[in-house]
Order: C-alpha cells, then structure tokens, then sequence
C-alpha cells in the first residue's frame, strides 16, 4: 500500500445536494496537475478500514492557500456519504494524486469542456485551471438530476455553462457542430456511449481541420487505484489499459 499523506478538513459545506469538502494540502496542492484524482480512506466506527468506491477529482486548487477543493454527490455511495458527515479538524488518510491530461493546458486559447453527471464534477476542476490561464470556456454539463446539478456559483463567472437534466448531447445539439469547430481543445468526461457519440461527430464536424486536441475520461469507478480490481479497463488501439494507471485522462483518438 502506498503511503498516505493525512490531510485535514478545513471546510464542509452542503451546496444543494452535492456537498463540497477542503483539504488542507500545502505539500499536494503545489505541485497538483489539472484532471487528476485522490482516493480516500475511509475509518468506520468499527475499526474496518477501506479505500472509497469513487476516486475523488478536485474540484478546485488553490496553490497560495495550500487547499485542494472537493466536490461530491454523497447519494451515490456510502463511503461519500460518511465522508459528508465528518466534522472541521478531521484528518483523512489520502493517497495519490494520480493521473494527468494526455496534453498539458494550453494558455489562453479556446476550450470546449462536456460533462455527463459525475463526468461534469469530473471537469470542473480543468474549467478552474484553464479559466486561470484566461481561456476562454464552454462548459456544457448534461444528465444533472437534482443529484447531481452543479450550482452556478462554482463555475468562473465568465465561463459560458449550459447545464440541465437532458442528455448532454441535446443541451448543446444545435451549436455542438460550432462549439467543436471553435474550440482549441476539448475534454470530455462521460460515459462510454456518450463518448462514442462525441467521436463521431468531432471527427465529422473537423473532418478538414486536422485532429482536434481530445482528452477523455470515461465515468467508471476507480476503486484501488493498484491494478488489483482491474474494473476501469479501458479498450484503446493498444489494446485494454487501466485508467487508474495510464488514465485516467486519454486522447480520443486512442480509443476504440
């Protein structure tokens, strides 16, 4: 087992029916890339100890303050659920962070960033480093039950948000074709369907402009991080790979 870095609680707070934790992380904050992920411990009262099911993605960083910013949906596990209710002060055992975008943030430029429910918390964390590097974004988030609905105040003022409980390929159909001819870069984070659909209509939409710079990940549980439970198995042109260890983050064009 890698060693886990104990990190305190120094903020918790309910936003709708999501429910925002900070860690106080001067050490991982610093040095934190934008897409990557952390998993949790979890202590029961009766002394069992286990890994949370959901890897947990930040969803801001603040370098200055030394916190990393988390944003979850507490009904979609137990683990979440008892990570909700744990008080200011509490120190959790934290491994990671693993992962990292295929391409590295570009500044400036355009960004054209689309989140499936847990895809979109997945995002939010990427729409905060690129809007700090005076990007401009779209940010489109789709299938936001109440569960899971992202709150206006979280995203960057300036950042253009269409959200709602539609599938997100509808919220956005008619300007989909323009957002992916206008955007520097896209990133998706959605389920395998949805993921397929994106493919064919960017490589239709900029047939004759070249490959456009795709980072995806696909929505599935992360549950070890270690190799061992080999349930993100991803299907690329180079055959299955693990997200937790070459992911979770791929360039579409790598996938099948």
């Amino acid at each position: 087992m890698l060693r886990a870095h104990l990190l305190d609680i120094c903020e918790s707070r309910t936003i709708n029916e999501l429910h925002w934790i900070s860690l106080s992380a001067p050490q991982l904050a610093a040095h934190w890339q934008p897409g990557q992920f952390i998993h949790v411990r979890c202590d029961n009262s009766n002394g069992q100890q286990r890994l949370l099911v959901r890897s947990l993605f930040a969803a801001q960083v603040d370098a200055k303050l030394g916190r990393i910013g988390l944003l979850f949906a507490p009904h979609s596990d137990d683990g979440l659920r008892w990570l909700a209710e744990q008080p200011i002060g509490k120190s959790l055992a934290v491994y990671g962070p693993y992962g990292k975008l295929p391409h590295p943030l570009d500044a400036r430029g355009t960004a054209l960033c689309i989140g499936q429910s847990e895809g979109a918390l997945r995002l939010l964390g990427i729409v905060h480093a690129l809007h700090a590097q005076s990007t401009a974004i779209t940010f489109v988030a789709g299938d936001m039950t109440p569960q899971w609905h992202i709150a206006p105040q979280l995203v960057p003022t300036d950042v253009e948000y269409m959200a709602g409980a539609e599938n997100v390929l509808r919220i956005a159909e008619k300007r989909l074709p323009d957002l992916i001819r206008w955007a520097d870069h896209i990133y998706v984070a959605a389920s395998s369907p949805v993921v397929s659909a994106l493919r064919h209509i960017i490589r239709q939409t900029r047939l004759r402009a070249g490959k456009s710079l795709t980072a995806v990940c696909i929505t599935q549980p992360m549950p070890c991080a270690s190799q061992s439970c080999q349930q993100c198995r991803v299907q690329t042109r180079n055959g299955p790979r693990l997200a937790c260890q070459v992911g979770p983050w791929f360039d579409m064009h790598q996938l099948l």
